[in-house]
């Protein structure tokens, strides 16, 4: 049963909505601090998420301005696309192949789907009316497979 007011939206979605709203910026902060962490660790970043120390003074501030403009309505959808889309290709340029004869790993399930789960979500933050259909359904399986 819909409420009157607040735009037609249930008790139930402001809620919802209350309580994601924290996750929001924690995730948004997290991808700030991966940015700062693979700016700052270029050419000594094994054992983190990126690994790539020929690109990670530009991956860095990349991260870092997603993580800054999934902070802001205005700018959500835009980082939310960048962001997925350059952990995907990330993951598929130089993680897939660099662990493809070892499927059966650890490690690569990993490092394989650690990116590619960050990816799916920061898809799937801005909602499903803020983006395509085809990449919210992407980033649910993406997600759901990783």
């Amino acid at each position: 049963m819909r409420e009157a007011g607040w735009g037609g939206r249930t008790q139930l979605e402001r809620a919802v909505d209350a309580l994601l709203s924290p996750g929001h910026v924690l995730f948004s902060l997290a991808i700030i601090a991966l940015g700062i962490e693979t700016l700052v660790c270029a050419g000594s970043l094994v054992g983190t998420l990126i690994q790539s120390d020929r690109f990670g003074t530009i991956i860095g501030p990349v991260l870092a301005a997603c993580g800054v403009g999934l902070l802001f309505r205005r700018t959500m959808r835009t980082a939310a696309m960048a962001l997925g889309g350059l952990l995907l290709l990330y993951t598929l340029i130089f993680e897939v192949p660099r662990y493809a004869a070892h499927l059966g790993s650890m490690v690569f399930r990993t490092r394989v789907f650690e990116p590619l789960a960050i990816a799916a979500v920061a898809w799937l933050l801005p909602g499903p009316d803020a983006i395509p259909s085809w990449v919210a359904g992407a980033g649910r399986y993406l997600l759901a497979a990783s």
